[in-house]
């Protein structure tokens, strides 16, 4: 991509909605802006394997904290597979969409605290409840 496009959020974030790879060409600056990178999450969960690995890990902590309460009855282990499923809004459990889709608000609310952003209001997650197939 030209590097004006590179640094356009509102045009990588359109295409991250599309096909979550696409964050690989937006530009390190914006793959490591928080702001961004939260809005681009919810959009489309894959994006995760293209953010900064310092924004990245902090995402891999909190989906490892949702995990642990659970206890030995639920999931408990950190281990997703695609590691963006927490993110997206596809049901991982069958018959358990109520709980994934608290799962996956909790994960963006912990995460715009951890990264002193404006909290997700329930309006902005139904917006981003497509998921991804990426």
């Amino acid at each position: 991509a030209a590097p004006e496009l590179r640094d356009d959020a509102e045009v990588a974030l359109a295409a991250v909605a599309q096909r979550g790879f696409a964050m690989q060409h937006a530009s390190l600056a914006l793959r490591s802006d928080p702001a961004f990178v939260a809005e681009a999450l919810a959009l489309n969960g894959s994006a995760l394997q293209h953010i900064s690995e310092v924004l990245r890990a902090d995402v891999e902590d909190i989906m490892l904290l949702q995990a642990k309460p659970y206890g030995a009855e639920r999931h408990a282990a950190p281990y997703n597979d695609p590691k963006w499923a927490p993110l997206d809004a596809i049901v991982r459990v069958p018959g358990d969409v109520q709980e994934a889709a608290k799962s996956r608000e909790r994960i963006f609310d912990y995460l715009a605290v951890r990264w002193k952003l404006p909290r997700p209001t329930p309006s902005t997650m139904s917006r981003t409840t497509s998921g991804s197939r990426c």
